[in-house]
């Protein structure tokens, strides 16, 4: 299981430098951990907000009230 989550976390940290690369941001060998974990809630937070779902249809507020 160990391995498992090492290779899990050995691909994000790829994506975090690759998603670096592409705006020219250069990450620092020992804040790489530390973007991946990042990185991982960014995308849990995204995935979460995507699932939620909305009609084609539906229009966009004017005004927001919360």
């Amino acid at each position: 299981m160990a391995d498992h989550q090492d290779q899990e976390g050995e691909v994000h940290e790829q994506e975090a430098l690759q998603a670096a690369a592409l705006v020219g941001l250069p990450i620092r060998a020992e804040h790489l951990s530390g973007v991946a974990a990042h990185f991982r809630i960014l995308r849990d937070r995204a995935e979460l907000v995507m699932s939620f779902p909305l009609p084609d249809d539906i229009e966009p507020a004017p005004v927001f009230r919360p």
